[in-house]
């Protein structure tokens, strides 16, 4: 694996462990921003080994990336990268009007994880 490819690797790790210390801390929208975020980095860490450092995509969505990468993602995490990519904002911002609850965060975090070990074995 390229050193590069193993930063971000590192990093999406990181951030799948930061979203469930905020779970455990009640913090639920950070939670689903930083399941949002593991799984994107992730995503960006299989361009950076397929295609080189500093070409990924300057996106956010999960959808797009997938697509862009040519993952033939399990039907049972398609629509998870859908909901993902829809929290980009309300994870982020107040005013998005959206309120998170542990149900909806434990629900995020549970298929992140999934996701995140199955995109994982993409990389060895």
């Amino acid at each position: 694996m390229k050193p590069e490819t193993q930063e971000w690797a590192e990093i999406a790790e990181r951030d799948l462990q930061a979203a469930r210390v905020m779970l455990e801390q009640d913090f639920y929208q950070q939670a689903v921003f930083y399941c949002q975020q593991s799984i994107e980095k992730l995503m960006k860490a299989i361009w950076t080994e397929r295609h080189g450092v500093g070409t990924h995509p300057r996106v956010h969505n999960l959808v797009k990336l997938a697509n862009r990468l040519g993952l033939d993602v399990p039907a049972r995490w398609r629509d998870l990268l859908v909901d993902l990519t829809d929290q980009i904002f309300p994870s982020r911002y107040p005013e998005a009007g959206w309120r998170y609850n542990r149900e909806v965060a434990e629900e995020y975090y549970n298929g992140s994880r999934e996701l995140f070990e199955w995109l994982r074995q993409l990389l060895t």
